[in-house]
């Protein structure tokens, strides 16, 4: 994760993919609090062909394609990842 400190608030931009799904995006973390203040980013899948299938925020995971919907769960899996990683790094960070 590359880390970038901005207005008061930390922003972790990451590549997080597994064998069906990859997610390319950005979370910021208020450090004082290390409560998430923004999420979002694009969904690819990691088969051949690779293609971009849709795309979340802190409110929604959106599929392009019904055919790609078994693919929201584990976009919401990587994105629990990605949550729990970079709050750890800001408690780090903050330590």
């Amino acid at each position: 994760m590359a880390v970038q400190f901005s207005n008061k608030k930390i922003i972790f931009e990451y590549d997080h993919s597994d064998e069906e799904v990859r997610l390319i995006g950005s979370v910021t973390i208020d450090p004082e609090t290390s409560n998430v203040v923004d999420l979002c980013g694009q969904i690819y899948q990691t088969q051949p062909p690779l293609a971009n299938i849709g795309n979340y925020s802190m409110t929604s995971i959106n599929v392009n394609d019904i055919a790609n919907i078994k693919y929201r769960t584990k976009a919401s899996m990587l994105i629990d990842t990605v949550l729990s990683d970079a709050i750890t790094q800001v408690t780090t960070l903050m330590a």
